[in-house]
């Protein structure tokens, strides 16, 4: 059975490394996230982490409907493994 893989915006507190924001990216808007982070197909394979700049999360998250926290953070694009419906992590909503 393959495991199908989520992708996230996430954000990072600076000051902690904590994981503080985290958005599903839905598969009809993840050519559109990939697009704006610039991701190469290199990247998005090897299922690495994608840095992104404050107006890359902040384009990504309009695409979501979402707004970004005010907090600065260091923000990703991340693939993860689809949660289990018990299973939580904490974030702040915005």
């Amino acid at each position: 059975m393959t495991r199908q893989i989520v992708h996230r915006l996430t954000g990072y507190d600076l000051s902690t490394d904590a994981l503080t924001f985290q958005r599903d990216i839905p598969k009809d808007r993840w050519r559109d996230a990939k697009g704006i982070a610039r991701l190469s197909a290199e990247t998005e394979v090897a299922l690495a982490a994608c840095p992104l700049t404050a107006e890359q999360a902040r384009k990504i998250a309009a695409v979501l409907g979402e707004a970004l926290p005010a907090d600065r953070m260091q923000y990703f694009l991340e693939p993860f493994a689809p949660q289990s419906p018990g299973e939580r992590i904490a974030t702040r909503r915005v």
